[in-house]
């Protein structure tokens, strides 16, 4: 339950907490609206119910991704535009809606093969995630017993290169953030990124506070959300700062 209602107040702070929530049309149904200190409250009597302002076409205009040849891949929406990328390969293809190609963003990078090293790592991440997520579990024969039977769903492949990158967002400004592959991120998350700006220029890597997940990042802030030790998430606000500044991690 804590979980969910932190991730609902996420949502409605990410709607307006970087950029000015716009007071545009007073919905029909309200029962009351009204502004304080900037703020604009909307208050329902009941649930708001009703047919919403569209509906979806039964197929989609353009579909990349599910055919023989494709290969799974990575998809994001960055400034109106689709983006993807195959997390084996050095490149970023933007698309229009309709499909058309936009950009291609290239690059050169050696493979990256897993050894046992990683292995230990990633056991180690997923022994400290199902910690807090197994609180029922008091006995350390019982925890054992449960890591053996997660650790048995994956093995180690050594030749298989690692993923260059994953969990790519856009943000709102129209730049794009991979996210750095690491064995640990499947688990604890990502914290460092490469950027490319809206023209596809390399804009260099950052990164983030440790156990932070991004959300959103404008008007030199960051929004994300921050996972304690229990699974507990709250909501961080960071300012971007110059490299070098003081107060920079």
């Amino acid at each position: 339950m804590t979980t969910r209602i932190a991730a609902y107040s996420l949502s409605l702070t990410l709607s307006c907490g970087l950029a000015a929530c716009r007071a545009d049309a007073v919905p029909d149904a309200a029962l009351s609206v009204r502004d304080s200190a900037g703020i604009r409250l909307v208050e329902y009597g009941a649930t708001p119910e009703g047919a919403g302002p569209f509906v979806f076409a039964s197929q989609p205009l353009y579909r990349y991704g599910a055919g023989p040849e494709d290969y799974p891949g990575l998809v994001t929406a960055v400034a109106g535009r689709f983006v993807y990328m195959r997390s084996d390969r050095p490149e970023v293809t933007w698309r229009n809606p309709d499909g058309t190609v936009h950009r291609i963003v290239r690059w050169r990078s050696p493979p990256a093969y897993p050894d046992e090293e990683d292995w230990r790592l990633f056991e180690s991440s997923l022994r400290a995630m199902l910690r807090p997520a197994n609180p029922h579990i008091q006995s350390e024969a019982e925890f054992e017993e449960l890591m053996q039977r997660s650790l048995s769903r994956y093995e180690l492949v050594e030749d298989e290169p690692l993923p260059l990158f994953t969990q790519p967002f856009g943000d709102r400004e129209g730049r794009l953030w991979l996210g750095h592959f690491t064995v640990g991120a499947q688990v604890g998350g990502v914290s460092g990124y490469s950027i490319l700006a809206p023209d596809g220029t390399a804009l260099g890597d950052v990164q983030a506070p440790e156990g932070v997940r991004l959300l959103d990042v404008a008007h030199g802030r960051a929004l994300g959300a921050f996972r304690d030790e229990l699974g507990v998430e709250s909501l961080v606000l960071y300012e971007l700062l110059p490299p070098g500044a003081a107060g920079g991690n």
